[in-house]
């Protein structure tokens, strides 16, 4: 039997993820990127800026360059609002760090989450600073885990809905995210929980929908 060449043993990019997130899980890595803010972009390494920062919601964001960025290295940050639930002081946290942090710009997501981009490595402390005073965080929100689980957006006042469920959603998401035995999944992992009788959140298209 001929041994494999080199170029089938060539580890693939799936592999590669996995094998990063085998060697070492990607929540532990939160002080290290505090301690990243405090040294700059060159100090992180390469598994934990391609692997490890998805599961706390940064994605690296190029500016044309490509996604690397190393040009002008910025990341995209995916703010978890499970159920698509805000009080009206987290609207206002969000405008505000989008207006220090993020070129005056706010995206919404089709799960219902809010992402900032041209964020620095510098600034990313103080965002998850005010994210937490205002009860968001973007653990989890990117990454192989189990995404923010979403729901109506008129739970509890929907005329025609048969329960308010967003009271589940939210506990199941709470159960999940930064749950070890949910994180290290091979891929994302999608939940939809409503009562409303329109299917407004597609639970056809996600990995669990109950409705």
């Amino acid at each position: 039997m001929t041994a494999p060449t080199q170029e089938a043993r060539k580890e693939t990019a799936a592999q590669r993820v996995e094998r990063i997130k085998s060697e070492r899980p990607s929540w532990s890595i939160l002080d290290d990127i505090r301690r990243y803010a405090s040294q700059g972009f060159s100090a992180i390494p390469e598994d934990d800026l391609t692997v490890r920062f998805r599961a706390w919601g940064l994605y690296t964001q190029g500016d044309g360059r490509g996604t690397r960025g190393e040009e002008q290295p910025f990341f995209m940050m995916r703010i978890r609002t499970p159920n698509g639930v805000l009080t009206a002081d987290a609207v206002r946290a969000i405008s505000d760090l989008s207006d220090r942090y993020a070129r005056g710009s706010i995206q919404i997501t089709n799960r219902q989450n809010f992402q900032l981009h041209w964020l620095r490595i510098e600034d990313v402390p103080a965002v998850w600073d005010e994210l937490e005073r205002v009860g968001l965080g973007s653990q989890g929100s990117c990454g192989d885990n189990t995404r923010t689980v979403t729901g109506c957006p008129l739970a509890g006042v929907e005329h025609d809905e048969l329960i308010d469920a967003s009271p589940i959603a939210l506990a199941v998401d709470q159960h999940l995210n930064g749950n070890a035995d949910y994180a290290n999944l091979p891929r994302k992992f999608k939940i939809t929980i409503t009562g409303c009788a329109h299917w407004c959140t597609y639970p056809e298209i996600n990995d669990v929908g109950v409705t």
